[in-house]
């Protein structure tokens, strides 16, 4: 597995630029003021961050010849790919509009027509949709019978994704990051469209959903997420008092030390509060490094379990078998108590596919290299877990 170094100025010259194009419009006037070399190593940059639709946007009249028609060509690639999703998107509102179904869509599709300038800025893989807690039932049940297929099982936060045509929709119950024992609270947050029952998320509480997912996330998702703050905020008008209100009642963290890890990207964001604690050097060397490193490093959950630094200690053991508890279980399944051989079944079940990740995992040597990355990424979570409210 090898990585290709990047060097912090680099990075740091990439999120300036990106700031400079979203907040000041300043794009062919700050493109003509950079050295050839930096021009060429922002586009090098590009490529590695899938930013190459953002860039031919922004630069489509001033790009060289090459780079124009590579750009050009990712940007339509996002597009078309969106094409489908927006299809099923749209199809999925219109039922849940006609039978007065309470939603919130949010996350890339919400984000891509409703924040971004331009569809082929925002890469999406999925829809995910916010039910109301008395619509949930209903709600699925109308997708399932207008084509939608899939398991029943219960995530923390989600259904199992149901599919149609190359595409999923994840149903969910509970803001992801938010773990809420009231996913109710949410919707005195959104504000009702001119669509029937169709809501959306208050700016502020857009925000944190941003931070808290992609921390739950393990930031894996860090650049995207940037790029979601910074166009939430040129487009929306945010009460910075309400935001860390919510994050207090909500217990989610603030993006304020968020914003003070990466000053260039925010540095022109209007009103941006000021933070008034410290960052350490370290702290922002290993975050524009686990930006680098998200995109080299494979996402499987359990290669990861596999590579963490205290594999196989109780502590290691006591985290994995938590899924098999009874509560756990009841809830995920949807089980009644007093059914004993059905909770076995389960239990079983989930066991097998544990130790069968397992077993696969254990084939694969650990990677010194993916090691760092994991001690990186617990040295960001650490941190920020510090200014949790």
């Amino acid at each position: 597995m090898q990585i290709n170094e990047k060097h912090p100025d680099e990075l740091s010259r990439l999120l300036e630029t990106a700031g400079e194009f979203i907040f000041r419009s300043r794009t062919e006037e700050y493109w003509a003021g950079c050295a050839a070399e930096v021009r060429e190593e922002l586009c090098r940059s590009a490529v590695q961050y899938r930013l190459e639709p953002f860039f031919y946007y922004y630069l489509w009249k001033v790009l060289p010849p090459e780079r124009k028609t590579e750009f050009q060509k990712a940007g339509r690639a996002v597009s078309q790919n969106s094409l489908p999703l927006f299809h099923q998107f749209d199809s999925i509102r219109k039922l849940l509009n006609e039978n007065s179904i309470r939603f919130v869509p949010f996350k890339g599709a919400e984000l891509a027509r409703e924040v971004y300038p331009d569809l082929s800025l925002r890469l999406m893989g999925d829809l995910d949709i916010l039910i109301h807690p008395g619509d949930i039932d209903r709600a699925i049940a109308l997708l399932r019978a207008d084509g939608w297929t899939g398991d029943e099982f219960r995530y923390d936060h989600h259904f199992a994704p149901l599919k149609r045509k190359g595409v999923n929709v994840e149903i969910h119950f509970d803001l992801p990051g938010f773990h809420s024992e009231e996913p109710a609270q949410f919707w005195k947050e959104c504000r009702k469209t001119g669509n029937a029952e169709e809501h959306r998320l208050s700016p502020e509480l857009n925000l944190l959903l941003q931070v808290a997912h992609a921390a739950g996330h393990e930031w894996h998702n860090g650049m995207k997420l940037l790029l979601d703050l910074a166009f939430l905020i040129r487009r929306e008008t945010i009460d910075w008092n309400r935001v860390e209100l919510l994050a207090k009642r909500f217990g989610v963290l603030s993006p304020a030390p968020l914003f003070a890890v990466v000053p260039e990207l925010f540095r022109h964001a209007p009103g941006l509060p000021e933070f008034r604690g410290e960052i350490p050097e370290a702290i922002r060397n290993d975050f524009l490094a686990l930006l680098g490193e998200n995109c080299v490093f494979p996402q499987s959950s359990w290669l990861i379990l596999m590579n963490e630094p205290g594999r196989f200690s109780p502590k290691w053991w006591r985290t994995r078998l938590k899924g098999l508890r009874p509560q756990v279980l009841y809830v995920r399944y949807h089980l009644e108590k007093g059914h004993p051989w059905q909770l076995f079944l389960c239990a079983c079940r989930d066991g097998m596919r544990k130790a069968g990740f397992a077993v696969r995992s254990l084939r694969k040597r650990q990677e010194p290299q993916m090691q760092s990355y994991l001690k990186r990424r617990t040295h960001i979570k650490h941190f920020f877990e510090g200014f949790r409210q």
